[in-house]
């Protein structure tokens, strides 16, 4: 009888374990409500609120509920998981702090996913982006143990337990992303990449065709920009170069673009990547009117940094800059990120030799219209720019010098040799004697040589100070 009473016992708890989870999942919320304040609690009233969405993810415990060791995908999920996993995905995405994800991942990683886990990893992404992330938030948030706990969850996801199709592809390609953004802000994320890129690779390799452009193009752009290096990456690049290329004309603009930035910052060569950009160059001009200014700008950037001459596809996104200049009548549309762009997108010209006099002319004149929106880079790009496809208008340089004298000592090596040559490359030292001799001053205090200045006529690729 006493066994027997023993076995019941045990069978009620294993019956009943899902709602004493609940129950301990609750308990140790009050506890850290009551008894403890993590470092990254900036106010009683934050912290407060983040652990009562913390506490509204859980529904009320309920005798139908299973063990919360996450089934296989082999089999149903219960109805009562279903229904936590996609409470904890919403909190997740209507988080508004960076306190509230953390305290949302550390609460329920026992029922996390490796959606979750890329969900946790993205906001904070989000964050980043808005500046909400800063270095002692990160500090704060590293110093809790919530943070280690999420990552330690999304490596075992990834060598382990990553889930198939497309959600499980949009998943890896956010995670690429989120790695891009936050590794230089927590270098313990930069310990994903590994795992990241051989399961990347893997997918890829294994679903040609079916991983679609969108995710790809995360992949590279995300690993791009979490400057790391390895021979997986290089094996992970390469394979994404097939991909996208076979699925070049399902790619939009967007698509394009960023994997084409990627490719330039991550620098690799190789005959794959060559047949990307040549695919890219045949199927960008179809779609010139889907892109943005940023996105012509990353393009042409990209072709001229991985020194890819297309003169069809320059001269096509060229057109579609100047009839953005001239549909905006230049007042409107010359502003902010743009600026800058038609900086880039100059480089991009001169450093292949391409010449287009239209799209010269009304970045000109974009150039006399709005002098003090242009920095030291934009304006000794821009100088440079116009001496090497020689390209003399007099308006514009005149602007160009008057700004350079207002920004002063402001440019770094390169801006001063490069505007020196453009001086004297349009032989129009005559015309600026002082700006003239200026720069030739500040060359001598920086104990640069006639050589630095031929040199600067090659591009700013190669220098400490070069724009990118």
């Amino acid at each position: 009888m006493r066994c027997l009473s023993i076995v019941g016992v045990l069978c009620s708890l294993v019956h009943r374990w899902p709602s004493l989870q609940f129950g301990l999942l609750q308990w140790r919320q009050h506890c850290r409500g009551t008894l403890w304040r993590p470092a990254w609690s900036h106010s009683d009233a934050r912290y407060q609120g983040a652990i009562a969405r913390a506490s509204a993810l859980v529904p009320s415990p309920s005798r139908n509920m299973r063990a919360t060791n996450r089934p296989s995908s082999s089999r149903a999920e219960p109805r009562a998981d279903i229904d936590v996993t996609v409470s904890l995905q919403k909190a997740i995405l209507n988080a508004s702090n960076v306190a509230e994800v953390v305290d949302i991942a550390d609460c329920g990683l026992a029922w996390f996913d490796c959606i979750h886990s890329t969900t946790c990893l993205y906001k904070l992404r989000d964050f980043a982006m808005r500046g909400s992330l800063t270095q002692t938030a990160v500090d704060d948030i590293a110093s809790c143990g919530a943070l280690r706990a999420l990552l330690e969850f999304h490596e075992n996801a990834l060598t382990k337990s990553w889930l198939g199709g497309k959600r499980g592809d949009q998943a890896i390609g956010n995670s690429a992303l989120a790695l891009g953004t936050l590794s230089p802000l927590m270098p313990q994320v930069s310990e994903l990449s590994e795992p990241l890129a051989a399961l990347a690779t893997e997918r890829v390799l294994a679903m040609q065709g079916v991983v679609g452009v969108r995710d790809i193009s995360n992949l590279v752009y995300g690993f791009a920009a979490s400057r790391q290096k390895s021979s997986r990456i290089d094996m992970l690049f390469r394979n994404a170069a097939v991909a996208l290329t076979n699925q070049i004309s399902f790619a939009n603009a967007q698509d394009m673009a960023n994997a084409i930035w990627a490719y330039a910052m991550y620098g690799l060569h190789d005959a794959r990547v060559n047949s990307f950009f040549a695919a890219v160059a045949t199927e960008a001009p179809k779609k010139s009117g889907q892109f943005t200014h940023q996105g012509i700008c990353i393009t042409v950037w990209g072709f001229a940094r991985m020194e890819k001459r297309h003169v069809g596809l320059m001269t096509s996104l060229g057109t579609e800059v100047s009839d953005m200049l001239q549909k905006r009548s230049y007042n409107v549309g010359v502003r902010g990120e743009m600026v800058h762009s038609l900086s880039d997108i100059m480089f991009a010209f001169a450093q292949l030799r391409v010449d287009n006099q239209r799209l010269l002319t009304d970045i000109a004149i974009a150039v006399a219209r709005h002098p003090d929106m242009f920095d030291t880079n934009d304006v000794a790009t821009i100088f440079w720019a116009f001496a090497r496809l020689d390209f003399k208008c007099i308006d514009a340089i005149d602007v160009l010098v008057a700004r350079a004298g207002e920004l002063g000592r402001q440019f770094g090596n390169w801006g001063l040799c490069a505007m020196l040559w453009a001086v004297e490359s349009l032989k129009c030292a005559d015309r600026y004697p002082k700006f003239s001799q200026d720069l030739q001053k500040g060359v001598r205090r920086r104990s640069l040589t006639n050589e630095d200045v031929e040199r600067s006529g090659l591009g700013p690729m190669g220098w400490a100070d070069e724009h990118s």
